[in-house]
């Protein structure tokens, strides 16, 4: 049982050390093992050209006038744009080189050596000449004008318009030079077919990777039928290009803008291609913007103004068939999830057909050749039934937004009455449950199918809340909204000397008919096709945006240098990068830096070697006398090490032992050494490994396997209220001599309770949701092995449900001391079941990497299983009644009011901790440095940016 590949043919390079625990660890915590070829060509890429290894030290500064002046460059064009006290270290370093000459260095001027570096880089000779290859060239654009004829759209006489600055690179030299690079080593020349052997009976389908995608096989097998030339025994490859594009403002004042064009391999994992410092991106055109005077520049060739609807340029999806892959009527994007509507989309998918292309051309003849106006009835007739626009090259770029359902639920809860109330709490559970398939990083044949179900759920939810909850509440535009709308009606009817009348909000209703909407359930089977989303996800290119800004600063200001600028900076910083990493290889080799401890990733978990605050156990018992948290604190600390070290096995029951059985252990010197964190290590459902931060002062909660007689919920959950290692001596019995002391790592822990009487889960479309026990309770507090965790889990206050103060007195246990109400608790808390991927797996069942909870699998994929199957039963009836499209008498009408709310506003993580020396010596009070993730110098943290950008959770 387990993963496996089918491939169509023998592989000739199957990437080195994929599969090694370093492949796979993900934690900026965890320690690496940068010799291993996989890591270091996967996190060094240079595109190209010689690599470091092939620069020796006689010519590594050959581009500048000195190895000093290369030196100073290096450090001008590495590590961060805002040079701060790390960035002044890491001068220094480049200080200390043997290369360095401070007599050389009085004459140094940036601008000299920037220019030579140009200048090598574009002589024919040179070794890098590929790391340049930026050219600029000009794209002619015809104007077309209603009642003036051509013989043909190629007419020489037609009006061009010009626009000059576009740079970009040569798309071949680019794919050359990445195949000659070291970090080819990673790619996945030959594509295969992944499957997981669930049991003995049962194997599945696994789609994760693009080039483990039906897309990428097709082009595969579609490239090695083609015919050959004799003698041509090559082996034939793809390369996946994935390009990227869209405008990006380059600062915070002003108007400067970039729209940059970026190329990403999809041959590479995708999980080294998303990290912004894996450098997987290749910039390949910077495309300027239609000049300013653009409209003049008509007006002087044709002594009138452009039409409207180009200035409009052609906006077709608000037209009668808005989405590019269907189609479907826009009336009917309503019924998105039905069997009516999945069936539209395939039977009449949107196909670049001859008759496609005939249409085209044929309208675009009466616009040149004929003079008929792009607004025409002639034109209309021909293009209006597809919604198609006269162009020959179409590109629809989407922006995906991403919405934060993941804590809404109990926000929301209680805001709205009884009726609304069930039915908002519904969609939002819908929304969250479709989002988490949309965002998973491996699919299942399984979870496809659920993903599908889900689809429709969540569609039928949408169109009940429409007719029911948006129907009982009479919503308008904002005031700030109609107050912009009344000052454009006021200037317009000022112009044309006419009186105004006054009017009051706009109805405004929620409108379903929108691209948005309908791609919605394109979601699964785009996934089959192509792969998981995080392959294609906008988030990528986004981040890639922070280079392209980053060098905006050192760029001329003025608008026709400043693009021109930014392309010499990427080159410069190619080239830059072979040299720094050639360097500091080199001086590797004679003197190793130091390495900062790390986690291992294959230790289930991390907690310092060392610490300095450490108490007599008495004393620190004393201090807490009176508290209902420490009760009976030591003899069960003393049962719960008694149990560890005779080897019993933890049933769900703390064990209990007589006085006699507690005198065979001795915690030495009576000490307790606390800890102010441990990092816990899993296993994702995507085979990754990752790591979760406990910190008792801050992420507190752990989830652990359950241990209940009946099987209806596999885990227990607890917030950690101290971490602490004791040395433990044991014996035999009480006339034996003590064993040698040893470390037994223990978390004190005040324990939830699921509320059984509530009803949870995707049957009942509401998280778990749990409370703490009474403090006179036995199971309120306890102790927890380490080990014994699966990880760290979010829970989020029942805020509807308020706080109480009968079920703890004033303890030292709660955080938060110094606020006001620190002595109170909630009296239930919901478990955040869609706060990352991995979490969500972990309640829908079917993680491949979930082995422990392997049993609950089945179990857990029942729960809404027959829910799901009912609404899709009962889904096409409400469409055929018409319920549907209830209170929505008129799609455009709606449509209108939307459009006119988005005109008047346009006028108008997961955090990872770490251990400074891995030693807890820190101060509890020092709440500024407790979440702090600490890099090692010249390190930017993969997952915090990503956390941070929405790309590493959901």
């Amino acid at each position: 049982m387990g993963l496996f590949r089918v491939y169509p043919t023998r592989p000739t390079l199957i990437p080195k050390g994929e599969t090694s625990i370093d492949a796979v660890a993900d934690a900026p915590t965890f320690e690496t093992t940068p010799d291993s070829s996989h890591h270091r060509a996967a996190q060094n890429p240079h595109h190209g050209g010689p690599s470091p290894a092939d620069i020796t030290p006689d010519n590594l500064y050959t581009a500048f006038s000195s190895p000093t002046a290369g030196l100073l460059m290096c450090w001008q064009y590495s590590g961060s744009n805002t040079k701060s006290a790390a960035e002044l270290n890491r001068l220094w370093k480049f200080i200390k080189d043997p290369d360095f000459n401070s007599d050389v260095a009085e004459s140094f001027s940036h601008e000299r050596e920037r220019k030579l570096i140009e200048k090598y880089l574009q002589d024919e000779s040179n070794p890098f000449r590929a790391d340049h290859g930026w050219q600029m060239s000009s794209v002619p654009i015809p104007l077309p004008k209603e009642k003036n004829k051509w013989k043909s759209e190629h007419d020489p006489t037609i009006p061009i318009l010009d626009v000059d600055g576009v740079y970009h690179r040569d798309i071949t030299d680019i794919i050359i030079s990445a195949f000659e690079d070291d970090i080819s080593l990673t790619f996945h020349m030959t594509p295969f077919e992944q499957y997981w052997k669930v049991s003995e009976e049962r194997t599945i389908g696994v789609i994760s990777e693009a080039y483990s995608s039906p897309e990428f096989m097709d082009a595969y097998q579609e490239v090695n039928s083609l015919p050959r030339e004799p003698g041509d025994d090559l082996e034939r490859v793809v390369a996946s290009l994935m390009l990227w594009s869209d405008a990006t403002h380059l600062a915070n004042f002003g108007d400067a803008s970039l729209w940059p064009v970026y190329l990403f391999f999809g041959n590479q994992s995708k999980y080294t291609r998303g990290k912004p410092t894996a450098a997987a991106s290749h910039h390949v055109a910077y495309i300027p913007s239609l000049p300013d005077d653009f409209q003049d520049v008509y007006v002087n060739f044709l002594a009138k103004g452009p039409p409207i609807v180009i200035l409009l340029a052609c906006i077709k999806f608000l037209g009668e068939c808005p989405c590019p892959r269907c189609h479907v009527k826009k009336a009917d994007i309503p019924n998105m999830g039905t069997k009516s509507d999945m069936n539209t989309r395939e039977q009449k998918p949107r196909v670049d057909t001859k008759d496609r292309q005939i249409k085209v051309s044929k309208a675009r003849k009466y616009i040149f050749k004929h003079g008929v106006g792009i607004n025409s009835k002639r034109v209309k007739n021909i293009l209006q039934g597809e919604s198609l626009v006269p162009t020959h090259v179409r590109c629809v770029i989407s922006r995906k937004t991403l919405l934060m359902f993941d804590c809404a639920i109990p926000v929301f809860e209680g805001l709205l009455p009884a009726p609304q109330n069930q039915m908002v709490l519904d969609l939002l559970f819908d929304l969250a449950t479709w989002h988490a398939y949309a965002k998973l990083r491996v699919h299942t044949d399984d979870t496809l199918a659920f993903f599908d179900t889900a689809t429709t759920t969540l569609s039928r939810s949408v169109r009940k809340f429409q007719r029911t909850t948006c129907a009982f509440y009479h919503t308008t535009e904002l005031p700030q909204e109609h107050a912009s709308r009344g000052r454009c009606v006021a200037a317009l009817a000022a112009k044309h000397g006419q009186a105004v009348a006054q009017s009051g909000p706009k109805r405004m209703a929620l409108n379903l008919c929108t691209y948005k909407y309908h791609a919605l359930a394109d979601y699964p089977n785009t996934i089959r096709r192509f792969g998981t989303t995080d392959n294609y996800t906008t988030q990528t290119g986004e981040l890639e945006h922070r280079r392209s800004k980053r060098r905006f600063p050192r760029s001329g200001k003025k608008k026709d240098g400043m693009v021109r600028s930014i392309a010499n900076q990427e080159a410069i910083e190619r080239f830059i990068k072979k040299v720094n990493d050639a360097r500091e290889n080199h001086a590797a080799q004679n003197d190793p830096p130091p390495q900062r401890p790390r986690t291992s990733p294959s230790e289930h978990y991390h907690i310092a070697q060392s610490s300095r605050k450490s108490y007599d156990l008495t004393a620190w018992l004393g201090e807490r006398r009176g508290d209902s948290a420490f009760e009976d604190f030591l003899p069960r600390l003393e049962d719960h090490l008694l149990a560890r070290v005779r080897g019993l096995a933890y049933d769900g029951d703390e064990h209990s032992f007589s006085d006699e059985d507690r005198d065979c252990i001795n915690i030495r010197e009576n000490k307790i050494y606390m800890h102010s964190m441990f990092r816990v290590n899993y296993t994702t459902y995507d085979l990754r490994r990752e790591q979760d931060t406990v910190n008792p002062r801050t992420r507190a909660d752990i989830m652990v396997l359950s241990h209940e007689d009946e099987k209806t919920h596999p885990y227990w959950y607890a917030r950690v209220i101290y971490v602490f290692h004791v040395m433990v001596e044991g014996r035999e019995n009480l006339y034996s001599r003590f064993s040698t002391p040893v470390r037994k790592n223990v978390l004190f822990v005040r324990w939830f309770r699921r509320d059984s009487n509530f009803p949870s889960g995707f049957t009942a479309k509401r998280p778990h949701r749990l409370e703490y026990f009474d403090q006179n309770d036995p199971d309120a507090f306890g102790f927890v092995n380490p080990d014994s965790v699966i990880r760290g889990v979010h829970l989020i206050p029942a805020f509807a449900h308020g706080s109480t103060q009968e079920l703890l007195g004033p303890s030292c246990v709660r955080r938060h001391k110094e606020t006001e109400g620190w002595d109170w608790d909630w009296k239930s808390l919901y478990v955040n079941i869609f706060v990352d991927r991995d979490m969500f797996m972990r309640f829908r069942g079917g993680g491949i990497g979930h082995k422990a909870t392997r049993d609950w699998d089945d179990i857990l994929q029942r729960d809404g299983r027959e829910a799901e199957n009912s609404n899709m039963s009962e889904d096409d009836s409400d469409i055929e009644m018409g319920e549907g499209n209830e209170e929505v008498e008129n799609p455009g009408e709606e449509a209108e009011e939307w459009e006119d709310v988005e005109q008047d506003g346009e006028e108008t993580g997961r955090d990872n901790n770490d251990d400074d020396d891995d030693s807890d010596d820190g101060d509890d009070g020092d709440e500024d440095d407790v979440d702090r993730v600490v890099p090692d110098e010249g390190e930017e943290l993969d997952d915090d940016i990503l956390a941070r950008e929405g790309y590493g959770a959901l």
